[in-house]
């Protein structure tokens, strides 16, 4: 990957993960830290930020099920949208 696509991913990442934030303060009434902690340390940012995957292509609500799905279930296999992604 080239830099320009490189810088590309990352704008196009950093969109998603102040959208996913806002999903995140709301729905389980935590402030914007506390969001960005759960994000960055959950198994669907890495899944995310791994470009073979092309799970950043996904919509912000199905990246938000994917984390609410690993937050319930505690494995993000469990979601529709990771299925044949992780075992």
């Amino acid at each position: 990957m080239n830099n320009i696509e490189q810088k590309k991913h990352a704008l196009h990442l950093s969109k998603q993960i102040c959208s996913i934030t806002g999903m995140v303060m709301d729905s389980w009434s935590v402030n914007e830290m506390e969001a960005i902690d759960i994000i960055y340390s959950s198994n669907m940012y890495r899944l995310l930020s791994d470009e073979t995957t092309k799970v950043w292509h996904y919509s912000t609500y199905a990246l938000f099920d994917i984390l609410k799905t690993e937050r319930e279930t505690g494995n993000i296999a469990h979601s529709y949208y990771v299925d044949g992604l992780v075992s």
